[in-house]
């Protein structure tokens, strides 16, 4: 069995930001040379996520007015508190 793998670091710039990863994993993709089977995107982090979804027009900043209500800034949050 064939194995392909690649690991990309990003750094965000801003508290709530958005990578679009699609032309890299296609690019990854189409480079592997392997013509069926899997392709596994992971990421290794605790705060941050893998959102699939259609590239429409409002939808990351659909997205971000979402979750500054549901997770605001200003809150205490006891995973962000290193005295704990």
């Amino acid at each position: 069995m064939k194995h392909n793998v690649k690991k990309i670091k990003y750094k965000t710039k801003k508290f709530m930001d958005f990578i679009d990863i699609t032309d890299e994993v296609i690019a990854f993709a189409k480079d592997s040379a392997i013509t069926n089977g899997f392709l596994t995107v992971y990421i290794n982090h605790t705060t941050a996520a893998i959102r699939i979804n259609e590239k429409e027009k409002g939808i990351t900043k659909d997205f971000e007015l979402f979750a500054q209500q549901l997770l605001p800034k200003d809150k205490y949050y006891h995973h962000n508190d290193l005295t704990i």
